[in-house]
């Protein structure tokens, strides 16, 4: 009896070493989660992280999910904000291999010089409430997108606060969240555009596929939802939106021409303004997936002929900023 006994536990033994050593391995290249370690590459279109010890040895590789939550100096943030060099702390699952949350210290370097068309100038400026979760965000922005994220801010205050859910349960967070795509799937379009902020506001990755809907469709879609659609995908951080988003740049709609922009920045850290050629080519020359196709939508029966579409929006532009920068503060 004894020596059954004994057998047993040193088979025991031997299925725990095999079981627990390629665990043990996994951080032991990395650190423990929960460890600071050296943020050393960001590999966004495969959705992966490069992280080091302190010393800068024993890298390790963790793959990012769609509900990945990115915090930097204790904001809110996207993974295209993370930049190499930053300090960070990871909280993954057990077998180490998918971060489930980042929290990241540091200052991101400036934007290292591309062969594609230099992004616009942008001054310093105070980030727009509810509208920007991030200042390396908000710093690659240039003038005129900047305007059109205060004005928006200020103008759909009551519709876009999300304060409102900061002091939420998860259980009640979800029971929202639940009750938004319940909207966005039903029959009533006239309380779309809470549902559309709700979702955004939640970072809900379940209101993606609706949200690319309303955003690319080609048919007749609500102008606010569009460009709803086209903000929340920027802000939840849907990269896979990007080719279609690239021409909604010359949709004949002013705010998902201008929020198409401003969500391309957040989803890629680039900022070729409202050049579509560039920002496809750039996407492309990335191996960005799914790839961007160069020929022109017809948005509208009256839009004009690809040479001239750049220039059909100028004045509509020109007259919308001017208007903008003449309103008194309320």
């Amino acid at each position: 009896m004894n020596r059954r006994i004994s057998c047993l536990a040193i088979a025991i033994g031997v299925v725990f070493t095999f079981v627990c050593l390629p665990a043990s391995a996994r951080i032991a290249r990395g650190g423990n989660p929960g460890d600071v370690m050296r943020l050393v590459s960001i590999d966004l279109l495969n959705n992966q992280i490069t992280v080091s010890d302190p010393a800068g040895n024993n890298n390790a590789t963790y793959a990012l999910t769609p509900l990945t939550a990115v915090t930097i100096n204790g904001q809110l943030a996207k993974s295209s904000d993370l930049r190499p060099g930053m300090r960070v702390c990871l909280s993954v699952i057990q077998n180490g291999r998918t971060a489930d949350k980042i929290d990241a210290t540091g200052t991101p370097p400036a934007v290292s010089a591309r062969t594609m068309p230099k992004p616009e100038p942008a001054p310093a400026a105070t980030p727009a409430p509810d509208i920007i979760a991030s200042s390396p965000f908000w710093s690659l922005l240039n003038e005129d997108q900047r305007l059109i994220a205060e004005s928006t801010a200020h103008h759909y205050r009551g519709l876009l606060y999300s304060g409102m859910y900061d002091d939420w349960t998860d259980v009640q967070r979800a029971a929202a969240e639940q009750s938004a795509l319940n909207i966005l799937n039903g029959p009533r379009p006239d309380a779309y555009s809470q549902a559309i902020s709700t979702l955004t506001i939640l970072h809900s990755a379940s209101a993606l596929p609706r949200l690319r809907e309303l955003a690319f469709n080609r048919g007749r879609v609500d102008n606010q939802h569009r460009w709803l659609a086209v903000r929340g995908l920027g802000i939840i951080g849907d990269r896979s939106a990007v080719p279609d988003m690239i021409h909604l740049l010359y949709h004949r709609n002013l705010d998902t021409r201008w929020w198409a922009q401003i969500s391309l920045v957040e989803l890629t850290g680039q900022n070729f303004g409202k050049d579509w050629n560039a920002w496809g080519t750039w996407w492309n020359r990335q191996h960005g997936r799914p790839l961007f196709n160069p020929e022109i939508i017809r948005w509208w029966s009256g839009q004009a002929e690809p040479d001239k579409l750049a220039h059909s929006f100028d004045e509509a532009d020109r007259l919308h900023f001017q208007n903008l920068s003449s309103k008194p503060p309320d």
